[in-house]
This record gives structure tokens, C-alpha cells and sequence, in this order.
């Protein structure tokens, strides 16, 4: 169990102050990260470690911001004995420029973060008008990007918004990942669920 703590002043300052769970189970800050495919919010880890055993030949990175979540995360793989999953306790907004700077990905998976359905609550969201051309900018050519979100609001707004970015362009959803942990709880209560996928031009 790691003990590290982020400080008080991180996302004050936002200071890379990261811990890196690594395949063969080497801890510890990391370098700059090669990966193939990340996934930001892996949640309770179901999806990450479905990817990772249908990828075997793929560098899987994942960015996870709850020390709780990271901490069981970190359980799972290594009771599974995955070798190909990094997985980074940190904020992505602060993570992926330190980290990966030379990184250029294939897909990058956003599946159902945190809607903030608050107005004054807002500005805790992931995905904003900085972050989410920032996030393309990390997709090689042909690259995607998949969302998922339970949010018709939060949906709206993706949709409005990765259309003001020009080297994005809309691409049809393909189903390539299985159901999350939240995606099943969302729907038994019988709501609806927006999917997209978009690809850097």
C-alpha cells in the first residue's frame, strides 16, 4: 500500500506530484511515458483491466485522481499479473504535459467522468474549453478519442464544443469496450447514455 500523499498546495500550484504503479510492479515517480492507449478515470478498474487483457501487445496507461481508486487499482493488477498497464495517480490536466510530452496515442478513453450538474460547481469538470483540444493534441494522426457520459447537458456541451476544434473531426461510434461499473448502474435506472467517438484529422 503506498503511502505517498499529494500535498495540500497540488492543485494550487499543480505540481506534477504523481505516484506511477509500473508493469512488473516497479514503483515510483515515472519519466516521460510511451503508451499506446490511455484511459483518464478508470474507476474501480473493470474496463482498464478488460483493455489490457484484449490488448496484450499495446502500452495501456491510466490516470487515475482518487488515491482510493488508484490504491485498489493497484491491487487488481497485480492479482491479475498484467504487465502491460501504468497506471499514474494524478490530475491529467497536470500529468499528461509532464509525462507525455512525446507521447502521441491511438485512443484515448473518457468513460462517464464526473458530470458536475452544478452550475457553481462546474470548474471541477475534467473536459473544458482548454483541456479538451489540449487532450487532442495527444492523439497521433488517426488517433480517437471516446467519451461516454450519462449527462445530456454534459453531452451537449462535448458535442458543441469538439466541433469549434479543427484538427477534430466527428467519427461513427463503434462499441469496442465493455460495459463500465457505472454504465451498468446508469442503465437500470433507465438512463440514457450518449457515446461519441472523435478522430484527429
Amino acid at each position: 500500500m503506498f503511502s505517498k500523499k499529494f500535498p495540500l498546495e497540488f492543485e494550487l500550484k499543480k505540481e506534477p506530484v504523481i505516484w506511477c504503479h509500473l508493469p512488473a510492479g516497479r514503483q515510483g515517480p515515472p519519466g516521460d511515458i510511451s503508451a499506446d492507449i490511455l484511459e483518464i478515470g478508470p474507476g474501480n478498474g473493470d474496463f482498464l483491466l478488460t483493455l489490457a487483457a484484449q490488448n496484450p501487445l499495446k502500452k495501456i496507461a491510466a490516470i487515475e485522481v482518487r488515491e482510493k481508486r488508484f490504491q485498489k487499482i493497484v491491487k487488481r493488477l497485480e492479482k491479475s499479473g498484467v504487465q502491460n498497464v501504468t497506471l499514474i495517480w494524478g490530475n491529467a490536466k497536470v500529468i499528461l504535459p509532464h509525462y507525455f510530452k512525446n507521447t502521441r496515442l491511438e485512443k484515448i478513453y473518457i468513460l462517464f467522468p464526473d458530470p458536475w450538474p452544478k452550475r457553481r460547481h462546474q470548474f471541477h469538470r475534467l473536459l473544458d474549453e482548454e483541456f479538451l483540444p489540449a487532450l487532442a493534441g495527444f492523439l497521433k494522426s488517426g488517433g480517437k478519442l471516446i467519451l461516454a457520459t450519462d449527462s445530456k447537458e454534459y453531452s451537449d456541451w462535448i458535442q458543441k464544443t469538439a466541433r469549434k476544434i479543427t484538427f477534430l473531426s466527428e467519427a461513427p461510434f463503434e462499441r469496442d469496450f465493455c460495459e463500465t461499473f457505472f454504465e451498468k448502474v446508469w442503465k437500470k435506472e433507465g438512463k440514457s447514455i450518449h457515446y461519441f467517438c472523435f478522430s484527429r484529422i
